[in-house]
């Protein structure tokens, strides 16, 4: 497989952590990046040692030697960017959450398709071996009948995000990690969302700092706290009627611990990379087969994830999202 070039839409620290996934990747490269300045894209670009630096992102999608679009955070422009990289032939891959809007997903979708693009979101967790190894002990009955879901999610954002108090600029702890306990459940399960209720806390004229949503997904039921403001570590827990799987810092999953009746064992990666990598190789992958849709992070997951999230906005807030 030729190697595929990408490039990213923005100067920030995403880009950091997403050269540092594709240099674990085979037959892919960095090689451009776009910020929303000049000097701010070739600062990033030196420390980083792409090649190549742009002062616009339109001018980076604009770039003919490009194959793939990187689109982290800042969700205000999600929609906006992954429909002028489409717009150009490039593929694209986009952080979560995908949109602010769910109609706007599948206007995105549809186009990828009718260009026949790959468009994904950026759901590192499902790709992680030990996930998987996870998925696979709840699918064989090592914990008995899976009943009850716990995920505990702490947001560890860089201080100079202040959009993620404007509910317009696609902020709030629910908009930015709701979507990944949602998919990581049905994942799990392979099961689909059916219901939903969830309260949030905020400061008067900002969007939610913690978010408690309660779900159904396969017949279980599963709880979710999502938080911007408190620090603690992430976790994973799964219960069955003869036991459970606990993994702390599951958004990196490198240990899980199994308690049955008939004793505890652990769950070890031994030759761990970040779940960005698994997921870049994956990408690369479904690249290869001409495909314009992951068979895994499905646009019927990410839109159902967003169905969720924009409704229980609907309902703290009226519509805060249009």
């Amino acid at each position: 497989m030729a190697q595929i070039s990408y490039g990213i839409l923005g100067a920030s620290q995403p880009a950091t952590e997403f050269v540092k996934a594709i240099e674990q990747v085979e037959e892919a490269k960095v090689v451009a990046i776009a910020g929303r300045s000049l000097a701010d894209a070739q600062k990033q670009a030196e420390r980083l040692g792409l090649e190549r630096a742009y002062g616009s992102y339109e001018e980076l999608c604009e770039v003919s030697d490009v194959d793939v679009i990187y689109i982290p955070k800042y969700n205000r422009a999600h929609y906006a960017c992954a429909k002028y990289a489409l717009e150009h032939g490039k593929h694209v891959l986009m952080a979560q959450p995908f949109t602010r809007h769910k109609v706007g997903a599948g206007e995105l979708f549809q186009l990828a398709a009718n260009k026949n693009l790959l468009l994904m979101e950026e759901q590192s967790v499902l790709f992680l071996p030990l996930m998987q190894r996870i998925k696979a002990e709840v699918a064989k009955g090592t914990i008995g009948k899976l009943r009850f879901i716990e995920i505990k999610r702490y947001l560890k954002l860089a201080n100079n995000n202040d959009w993620l108090q404007d509910l317009a600029a696609g902020g709030g702890a629910l908009n930015v990690g709701g979507s990944n306990p949602l998919e990581l459940a049905a994942y799990l399960t392979d099961g689909e969302v059916s219901e939903w209720a969830g309260f949030a806390e905020n400061n008067i004229g900002e969007a939610d700092r913690s978010a408690s949503l309660t779900f159904k997904v396969a017949d279980l039921l599963v709880n979710t706290f999502v938080t911007t403001e408190l620090t603690g570590e992430d976790k994973l827990t799964l219960v069955g009627t003869d036991g459970k799987i606990t993994v702390p810092n599951y958004t990196e999953a490198k240990v899980a611990t199994v308690e049955t009746t008939s004793g505890t064992n652990q769950l070890v990666d031994q030759n761990y990379q970040s779940g960005l990598a698994y997921l870049l190789a994956h990408f690369n992958e479904c690249l290869a087969k001409g495909l314009v849709a992951s068979p895994l992070v499905t646009p019927a997951q990410t839109i159902k994830a967003l169905t969720v999230i924009e409704d229980l906005y609907q309902r703290w807030y009226g519509d805060p999202l249009n």
